[in-house]
């Protein structure tokens, strides 16, 4: 069984370890303060009776107070990592982020269009062709959206492109995470540019301006080529910096 589970939001999977349940009967509902230690044991049955379900090895590797919730450290299969839930039980945080330095690892990229960022103008290549990395999740709405798009992409570049297509991998996971934080779905064009989640249209369905976007971008790496695709996208291409 994978370790993490993914959670949506806004366009976006986030690798944790569990979901957030909040409302209903959930177990996270007691009224009075929890101790430390009474805390990391309902997390750990929480987990174990709605995830892991006696499949994995979880255990209890630490519990303490940190910015005025609990920090519950699990090891799972050997690897340990950091959950929080609030002191009365009620709201569990499956992950903590540092959300000013998320922010501006970010930030330091500079925007292009349809979501992408600009990182640099080194292409990366792979027996002479540059590469473009699709990392995504079977379980992800906006991930099926992305490889939609791409469907029709990789089929109009053929041989222009060496085209990772990454699906529940951790095959290649040092650039996943060299530009993010591990979300999906994110796009990698050639170590130039990135884009974590899917350019939707509010609806479920493929976005087909964003298949001229993404296609455009990868022009910009590909030197115009093939000239087929790329000379009718020159009205995109000449705004992408």
């Amino acid at each position: 069984m994978r370790k993490e589970i993914f959670m949506l939001v806004g366009g976006v999977v986030v690798l944790i370890l569990a979901f957030v349940f909040l409302g209903g009967e959930n177990m996270f509902s007691k009224e009075k303060e929890l101790s430390a230690i009474n805390a990391s044991e309902l997390v750990l049955k929480y987990i174990e009776d709605n995830f892991t379900q006696g499949t994995v090895d979880v255990e209890i590797a630490g519990a303490s107070e940190e910015s005025g919730v609990y920090k519950i450290d699990l090891s799972i299969e050997g690897d340990v990592f950091s959950s929080y839930i609030s002191k009365d039980g009620k709201l569990f945080f499956p992950e903590g982020l540092i959300v000013a330095e998320s922010i501006g690892n970010t930030q330091q990229y500079e925007q292009t269009m349809g979501g992408f960022r600009k990182i640099g103008n080194e292409v990366c290549l792979e027996d002479g062709k540059p590469v473009v990395y699709s990392f995504t999740s079977s379980t992800c709405p906006y991930c099926e959206l992305q490889r939609a798009v791409l469907d029709d992409i990789v089929v109009k570049f053929g041989d222009s492109i060496i085209f990772k297509d990454h699906v529940d991998s951790e095959e290649d996971i040092d650039i996943l995470f060299k530009y993010g934080d591990g979300s999906v779905p994110m796009l990698v064009v050639g170590c130039n540019y990135f884009r974590i989640g899917a350019n939707t249209d509010g609806t479920e369905e493929k976005n087909s301006q964003d298949v001229d976007i993404v296609s455009a971008h990868i022009c910009k790496i590909t030197n115009n080529q093939p000239s087929g695709v790329c000379d009718g996208l020159e009205h995109l291409t000449n705004g992408i910096i």
